[in-house]
């Protein structure tokens, strides 16, 4: 199986196309061939961030692995780290009149034509989020500090909550009020830890607030109860 994976994910790793040098130039692309299996294939098709993160997400353990083993696998550091430039590249710092620094970012790369560019939304976001956990936690940090996490953390309670009991479409706080329920944002909960600083509270926080008035607590399905289980008492 991991053999496999490895076989997978190398069109990812080595083509020469994907963002060069620090990851600040170049474009990453959806593979491998025949990724979404019953939809359209999208392979070689200029990748959507949050489908980057997604693709990339397994280096991490791939590395992981490898470095368990005693061979730590340097191509595989290198991309996951080169993903991280490239995501912290495709980022800008927002301020809340309070004083808390967040981040947001758009639904596709700077690269691709503004007109069609829209800001992120909390579903896709938080598979973004993910990965930069991920790969932060495997000690592939990249551009990533602790403080930087901080500002992460805060697009969640600074940017997408927008008060009561309520979460925005986009991440910045724009495009309305998201109409799915709140526990399908409980990956965000991989950031629990680093939203202490924020001045408007928790994820965790917000969270359990929205489900409470939805009607729903921790145990909403299994995935969301382990999320609360693992990331909820930090």
């Amino acid at each position: 199986m991991v053999r496999e994976l490895y076989q997978a994910q190398a069109p990812f790793v080595r083509d020469e196309r994907s963002p060069y040098r620090d990851g600040t130039e170049g474009m990453y692309y959806a593979y491998p061939g025949n990724y979404y299996e019953d939809r359209e294939d999208l392979s070689g098709v200029e990748a959507p961030i949050n489908i980057t993160a997604i693709i990339a997400e397994p280096l991490v353990e791939l590395y992981r692995a490898s470095e368990a083993a005693g061979q730590a696998n340097e191509e595989y550091r290198n991309t996951v780290e080169k993903v991280g430039h490239y995501i912290w590249h495709n980022m800008r710092l927002e301020t809340t009149e309070a004083g808390d620094a967040y981040l947001v970012w758009c639904y596709w790369p700077a690269d691709i034509d503004p007109d069609s560019r829209r800001m992120e939304d909390p579903t896709h976001g938080a598979r973004v989020a993910e990965f930069i956990v991920s790969l932060y936690d495997a000690g592939l940090r990249s551009r990533w500090t602790k403080e930087k996490l901080q500002y992460l953390a805060n697009t969640f309670t600074c940017g997408a909550a927008i008060g009561g009991n309520k979460f925005a479409n986009y991440i910045d706080g724009t495009g309305g009020t998201y109409d799915n329920d709140a526990a399908t944002l409980y990956e965000w909960l991989e950031l629990q830890r680093y939203s202490y600083n924020s001045s408007r509270g928790t994820i965790k926080r917000y969270l359990l607030d929205a489900m409470g008035a939805e009607g729903e607590d921790a145990k909403y399905n299994l995935a969301v109860f382990a999320k609360f289980v693992r990331y909820g008492s930090d």
